[in-house]
């Protein structure tokens, strides 16, 4: 049985709160150990794209064929 477009996409946004979580963690760590923010965020913004990808193949996913 598959799921509803809307289960679907609170399931989805559960996931990306979970990331944001992990995310700040990363942040407030690296901050704490000194590294160095412009190598960090060149990591950050890898990952970001990451997810912006995820987030569009998702709304690709769900949005109604015509």
């Amino acid at each position: 049985m598959s799921q509803d477009p809307f289960m679907a996409f609170v399931s989805f946004q559960q996931e990306v709160l979970s990331f944001q979580r992990r995310n700040l963690d990363v942040v407030a760590r690296a901050l704490a150990a000194g590294e160095d923010m412009v190598a960090f965020q060149a990591k950050a913004h890898e990952a970001g794209m990451a997810g912006a990808k995820a987030w569009t193949a998702w709304i690709e996913a769900w949005t109604p064929k015509t």
